[in-house]
């Protein structure tokens, strides 16, 4: 809408575009171009606040903050997190159970295993009691063959007396020997039962891992 001047003369045109001759004064119709210039102004206004307020609404729903929460992941995470503290629980219990049930069958095997032994130790005559005091006296090592030896334990000992000792440990395995001194002094043991042709290194292979390292000690001290 407005005016537009034509061959000289003013005409007023609508919204339809359609001319008209204007006849008003200049005064007025600069007041009415004045008017329809506010009336655009204040539709262009409105049109873009309602654009805005429509994105605003738009927006908020996909706001961050707004996003709901995922229940059913949460649920499953608790559910699995039971699962593995039950399955850790019954492995605990289950530990002790066996660990009370193998204690107790060793305190049983235990006693009986006394019990036994101490039957078989008063089952034994005293002559027999002597006779097992008088072999365990005849060792110069009587249990080279169940613990470790120390340096400390024959530090103080003559070369010869180490030399008898190892000579020992090969004699329990029936190592036999040529030399006089050897021979007499073995010969004299009731427990020492030689065998002819039988070779170090059999006698070697028959050591436990005691005799391997005291035999070991027992050279370096030689």
């Amino acid at each position: 809408m407005g005016y537009v001047l034509r061959n000289g003369k003013r005409y007023y045109q609508d919204e339809n575009g359609n001319l008209s001759l204007d006849n008003v004064s200049q005064e007025e119709a600069d007041r009415r171009e004045r008017r329809n210039a506010n009336s655009v102004f204040t539709a262009t206004n409105t049109y873009s606040g309602t654009s805005r307020n429509s994105t605003s609404s738009g927006m908020t729903g996909t706001m961050p903050g707004h996003k709901s929460v995922p229940w059913m992941g949460i649920i499953l995470m608790a559910v699995i997190l039971v699962l593995i503290g039950a399955f850790f629980y019954n492995q605990r219990q289950a530990s002790s159970a066996e660990k009370a049930i193998t204690d107790y069958m060793e305190n049983v095997s235990g006693s009986g295993d006394s019990h036994y032994e101490s039957d078989e130790a008063e089952s034994l005559t005293e002559h027999e009691r002597t006779e097992m005091t008088e072999v365990s006296q005849s060792y110069l090592l009587p249990d080279s063959a169940e613990r470790y030896l120390t340096a400390s334990e024959i530090v103080n000992y003559s070369h010869d007396e180490i030399q008898l000792m190892l000579n020992e440990i090969y004699a329990r395995h029936g190592r036999e020997f040529h030399s006089q001194n050897n021979v007499d002094y073995f010969s004299g043991l009731n427990w020492y039962n030689p065998v002819p042709g039988k070779t170090d290194e059999e006698i070697v292979r028959e050591f436990n891992t005691y005799e391997k390292a005291n035999v070991d000690l027992l050279s370096e001290h030689l």
